[in-house]
């Protein structure tokens, strides 16, 4: 494996071209990030409140003094496999029902107390 040299007569940015690197690759230092620490606190927390999402996981580790958006809790979340329990979008869809039962009192006029009964028969 072929290294940058910097003691060389050759310039940084030639021997870069030479092994076919970009400069910006070379100069890159990757954000030392305390990750770990906050996936032992999003464990705990959210282990004893699993209803829990990103927005209160993320307000949980700004109190705690951590600088972080709702985006990295979520991208931590993910990572972790943790999911807040709650209802899901498009728990109800219309028409997905089997068969309807037509509306049998539509014309009739309803104009003294328990002229008219109702009760559910539906078995899930």
């Amino acid at each position: 494996m072929q290294a940058i040299d910097r003691e060389s007569e050759i310039p940084i940015v030639r021997q870069c071209e030479i092994l076919g690197l970009s400069t910006s690759s070379l100069y890159y230092k990757p954000k030392r990030e305390d990750d770990l620490e906050m996936l032992n606190l999003l464990d705990d927390y959210f282990t004893a409140d699993p209803s829990s999402g990103s927005r209160r996981l993320r307000d949980f580790l700004r109190n705690k003094g951590y600088r972080v958006n709702r985006k990295k809790v979520q991208r931590l979340m993910k990572v972790m496999g943790l999911e807040a329990v709650a209802p899901k979008k498009k728990t109800t869809i219309a028409g997905a029902s089997p068969h309807l039962c037509p509306y049998l009192l539509k014309n009739l006029k309803v104009t003294r107390p328990n002229q008219v009964w109702c009760t559910d028969i539906s078995v899930l």
